[in-house]
């Protein structure tokens, strides 16, 4: 049985986690481009986020979703930038044939 201590201590941890994977996504997402954060914004409106628009751009509270969303999103953004990153490296292999 969990003491009311370990209870906050948990809540706590629960919430320092939490922070710091938004933190992280928010930065990966930062290296998007514009047709993938198009993509990305797709998942929020599929998975009915709640979000605001003005004229500096789309805002989402990522602490706020459920982690199977998270999960969603992170999924995405590995795979935008692994395919990012592999692309780089096969225009690389090409431009040393020429």
């Amino acid at each position: 049985m969990m003491r009311i201590r370990d209870l906050r201590k948990y809540s706590v941890h629960r919430l320092f986690m939490t922070q710091e994977r938004c933190k992280r996504i928010e930065m990966r997402i930062r290296n998007l481009s514009s047709t993938q954060m198009e993509e990305l914004f797709k998942i929020f409106q599929r998975r009915k986020c709640p979000y605001t628009i003005n004229n500096n751009g789309v805002f989402l509270n990522l602490s706020w979703l459920a982690p199977e969303i998270l999960i969603e999103i992170e999924n995405f953004i590995t795979f935008c930038l692994e395919s990012k990153k592999t692309l780089d490296q096969y225009e690389a292999i090409y431009r040393d044939w020429e």
